[in-house]
Order: structure tokens, then sequence, then C-alpha cells
């Protein structure tokens, strides 16, 4: 589905903006930082890293030759494998990897309980499959709406490496003007 100025004026839809929080939104940029970010943070050993480098290069090439199935198989062991955390993360929550019991979706229910003072007039859902399984094929017209981007630190599955890289890799107009902007850190506590 693309969405643009004709599909909006068709349909009466004013959108004003979007959010993308903890956006899977450039599997190529973003995939190229686990083995590294999982290390960083104590996660994984040395050893442990040469797998998830191994993985996360095989996404990479399979994506560079057109074969997004398989590149999803081998991210999938990485971030969306129901026993990969805890057979070798040692069960972290994979949203917020200093939690050590499993799933942790309390960031939805933060977002939802402050969503009037972000503006926000939807409902937050965690874990869109819908969204996750489709995103690839929903182009967005973006140029004329205001969009915000947001990434918790801890999150393993869309880790700050990565989004940093794919942000700063973007080409567009307002390139040069957003990496000379002062960037905003917000806590917000549930």
């Amino acid at each position: 589905m693309i969405i643009n100025e004709t599909w909006r004026a068709t349909n009466r839809v004013t959108l004003e903006g979007i959010s993308i929080g903890d956006g899977w939104t450039d599997p190529m940029n973003q995939v190229n930082f686990y083995d590294s970010f999982l290390w960083s943070v104590g996660i994984v050993d040395s050893k442990f890293r040469d797998v998830c480098t191994w993985f996360q290069t095989n996404a990479m090439i399979n994506m560079y030759n057109g074969n997004y199935k398989n590149a999803t198989s081998y991210f999938d062991f990485l971030t969306n494998n129901d026993t990969t955390p805890e057979t070798y993360f040692g069960n972290i929550s994979m949203f917020n990897f200093r939690n050590y019991d499993g799933l942790d979706e309390s960031f939805v229910k933060i977002l939802q309980d402050n969503k009037a003072s972000l503006g926000a007039k939807v409902d937050y859902i965690p874990g869109n499959d819908a969204v996750y399984t489709s995103f690839a094929e929903v182009a967005l017209a973006l140029r004329s709406i205001k969009v915000l981007i947001y990434n918790g630190q801890d999150d393993v599955v869309v880790n700050t490496a990565g989004v940093l890289q794919y942000l700063n890799s973007l080409n567009w107009e307002g390139t040069a003007r957003w990496k000379r902007t002062k960037k905003e850190i917000w806590t917000i506590h549930g």
C-alpha cells in the first residue's frame, strides 16, 4: 500500500506526523551492529560475538542478494527467536537487556500513560506483527510530514548503534541541518 497525497485526499485522511519507536526501518544498516552491541554491554562473550557476526553477515549477504526471507531467518536467530535470549543471552528481555526475566513490555504502559504529553492520539501497540511483516511493502510520502524517531538505549532488537547508523546515512534535503541540531534526551518514568 502506498500512502501519498492522492491516497490521503481520496480517503480524507489528514496525517500530521508519525512516530517510529524502536523501528526496524533500515535492515542493512541496523543488522550490522548486533555482535558489537551485545558484546559491548556484556551479554555475550567474544566467542559468541563471532557467532553473532556470522548470523548478521549472512543476513546482510542475503539482503544484498534480494533473498529477504533467508535474511530474516538469520536476523530472527539474533532477535526474534523464542529460545535465543533464554539459551544464549541469560534470559534477558530483548526490549531491555537490563531485565533478566524475559519479555518486558512495560515500555508500552509508560507510553500509553504518557501519550497525552507526547501528543499521541492513538494507542501504542507492542510488537505489532502486522506492521513488522509488511513494513517493507509500505511507502510513505514523508517530505511534508513530521517524523519523530525514538529508540530505547537498552533495546537489543533495535539497538541504538544500528539506529544511529541508519539515521546518519539518510540522504534527504534536511540531513545537514539535522546533523547540526542539538539532540534531546528524554527520560520518561513509569
